[in-house]
């Protein structure tokens, strides 16, 4: 068996390296948001009584058989959702909740949804912030649904990042 000198392995080891940096920076790349999708904001709310206080990220395709809503969420939350899901449909809702907050004037944003493309297929990027105020003695819960129309996105393939 003939060895290759060191200067060559080296070589060879370089020439690996630039095309496997080159391969992550295309994945990078391609993995960006691609486009934007619509939404419709179906409801947010902030007083109100809820048994939750651990904050919910959550997607909920409308023809899921096995949709159910969260009993964590606050009352005025879960009622609307009940009534949205009563009715199968083909849409994507997304339900984001703050958890339960202490001093009015907490309020969320779904600031943007957008299509990403990676190698591991498609995904709904869900970016949304929360106005934080000064703390009172109130207890509050945020929360905001949103309604996307015609998209074939499983609920699983939503990701949430906070801005």
């Amino acid at each position: 068996m003939k060895v290759l000198p060191w200067s060559l392995r080296r070589d060879s080891l370089t020439v690996l390296a630039i095309i496997c940096c080159s391969v992550i920076a295309i994945l990078v790349v391609l993995s960006r948001i691609s486009s934007p999708v619509p939404f419709e904001l179906v409801a947010e709310g902030e007083m109100g009584s809820g048994r939750g206080r651990a904050p919910i990220m959550l997607a909920i395709r409308g023809d899921d058989p096995n949709r159910t809503v969260p009993d964590s969420l606050p009352d005025k939350a879960k009622e609307t959702l009940r009534e949205i899901l009563a009715k199968p449909d083909p849409s994507l809702y997304v339900v984001v909740y703050a958890g339960l907050r202490g001093g009015t004037g907490h309020r969320l944003r779904i600031n943007s949804m957008g299509l990403r493309r990676g190698i591991w297929g498609e995904q709904l990027v869900i970016k949304y912030s929360m106005d934080e105020p000064r703390p009172e003695d109130v207890l509050t819960h945020p929360f905001v649904i949103a309604h996307v129309s015609k998209t074939t996105i499983r609920a699983v393939d939503v990701v949430f990042e906070r801005q």
